[in-house]
């Protein structure tokens, strides 16, 4: 049993309110990121797509981020078991980086699609 002058629950609190106003920043970005670039990324591929085509272009962005999440648990699992958490932060910052020049580059526009 303690004895100390101050509960458990009051240091407690106050250490998850501090977590959620560190954290909250962060999903807050992601969550505009992720809702700006996924309509987006969804529209840019059907119209990419062929004529006729445009439903099955439509699952790429799932397919991929399926994969992606799949692989990436994979790759970090091993680059823990390797070294900890240091090696894990090099390669997630790595395809961060990656995938940031990635969006950087420029759509193809070989088809023009006319509204029907």
């Amino acid at each position: 049993m303690s004895h100390s002058r101050v509960s458990e629950r009051k240091p407690s609190r106050a250490g998850v309110v501090q977590l959620d106003l560190g954290v909250l920043p962060g999903l807050a970005l992601t969550g505009i990121g992720v809702g700006l670039a996924g309509p987006a990324t969804g529209a840019a591929i059907a119209s990419a797509a062929p004529p006729g085509r445009a439903g099955m272009a439509a699952g790429i962005p799932t397919t991929t981020r399926q994969f992606g999440q799949t692989l990436g648990v994979a790759v970090l699992g091993i680059a823990y078991q390797a070294g900890g958490l240091p090696p894990v932060y090099l390669v997630a910052a790595a395809c961060g980086a990656v995938t940031g020049l990635l969006a950087l580059l420029p759509l193809s526009r070989k088809q023009t699609r006319v509204p029907a």
